[in-house]
């Protein structure tokens, strides 16, 4: 009884501070009984409207008596109110299945507005059910603070979002979308317009494939083109999208005194990376350069380091260190057991010597 007491007074104050999902989840956790009590029936009391707006619901119920003790009809008179209040993937997935049992063939739209932190546990059975034709649905379902999406998931609701109506993926759709944007296929990405990348929020695109941010890129390059005239400007624009970058662009930054910070710079593709001089790094990073040192063991900074000679790394005048060897000169040829060894001709040279023998032969 104390500790429902204490629940009452606690559980408000933490939803109140905007604890995060995944915290009030391991909260729950430690809380419930961890064992599902064996019951023909509902024993810790039919849930019910009063229940529900008790501050400490739903503690005290285990998945079984949850299970047992919610009925369908109050799930759907008070499914906003369940949701907002419950935590734990179990519980979250026994109202899914409820729910389908209410609405069999489709989820209306503002029954899917009030999901919130239910819906990234729902299955894409699931999701196929559910009516998504209004960029508030989309942005009901994508709050990041409600958890993260599986990639199939956030694919099949932006997917089922575009088929109404033929919509588009707009600057406002994009930044609702953030980097679930990653969860798309190239020929999708490649119907955003310039103009829309120009009007979103910049995007996250660090989870997404390398095919995915050269088109990203090549569609942002185009969208911020006017601002080319000041490299600064185009680059603090650009940097989220650079990871798509050819070596042609990126060496082209490298003289345009852009000071590029460590993080983008990591962000580029590999093969770019391995492609850029001790130079072309110097004049990217300008004042960022001592950056560098600080993320030496770095996965990315650690190969290119390594691909340089280190009479050029001193230059930069960081402390870098490579474990590359400076080039020798050739080595002159050695004499073996008191005789000289010549070079073997070239497969060319062989050739003609023997074409020649035979000619000679011939005239013979």
């Amino acid at each position: 009884k104390s500790k429902r007491i204490f629940l009452k007074t606690f559980m408000p104050n933490l939803r109140k501070l905007k604890t995060q999902k995944i915290k009030l989840k391991n909260l729950f956790r430690q809380i419930i009984p961890m064992a599902a009590k064996r019951a023909a029936g509902c024993t810790e009391g039919v849930i019910t409207q009063v229940i529900i707006s008790d501050p400490a619901f739903p503690f005290g119920y285990d998945e079984t008596q949850f299970d047992l003790c919610l009925d369908s009809p109050v799930l759907k008179d008070n499914l906003n109110a369940i949701c907002e209040k419950v935590d734990d993937e179990g519980f979250q997935k026994i109202i899914l299945k409820k729910l389908s049992l209410v609405y069999p063939s489709e989820v209306p739209e503002q029954v899917v507005q009030v999901l919130g932190s239910v819906s990234p546990v729902a299955t894409l059975e699931d999701i196929s059910k559910w009516r998504i034709s209004k960029v508030d649905t989309l942005s009901a379902l994508l709050r990041t603070e409600d958890g993260s999406w599986e990639k199939a998931k956030s694919k099949e609701i932006i997917e089922k979002y575009l088929k109404t109506s033929e919509k588009t993926l707009g600057p406002f759709e994009l930044t609702i979308i953030g980097s679930n944007l990653c969860s798309l296929d190239t020929s999708t990405l490649k119907t955003i317009t310039p103009i829309s990348i120009q009007n979103a929020q910049p995007l996250n695109v660090a989870s997404c494939s390398l095919e995915q941010k050269k088109v990203l890129y090549n569609i942002s390059s185009t969208a911020f083109l006017i601002y080319r005239a000041s490299f600064v400007d185009y680059y603090n624009l650009m940097k989220s999208y650079l990871g798509g970058a050819p070596l042609h662009d990126v060496v082209i930054l490298s003289v345009q005194n852009i000071n590029m910070d460590v993080d983008v710079f990591r962000s580029l593709q590999l093969d770019v990376i391995k492609n850029l001089t001790v130079k072309n790094v110097q004049g990217l990073m300008g004042d960022q350069l001592r950056d560098l040192k600080l993320f030496e063991n770095d996965m990315v900074v650690r190969t290119w380091v390594n691909l340089q000679l280190q009479s050029d790394l001193d230059t930069l005048g960081i402390g870098l260190i490579s474990n590359r060897t400076n080039p020798t000169t050739v080595a002159p040829i050695q004499a073996t057991s008191g005789a000289t060894e010549f070079p073997k001709p070239s497969a060319f040279l062989a050739a003609l010597l023997t074409a020649m023998l035979q000619i000679l032969q011939r005239r013979a």
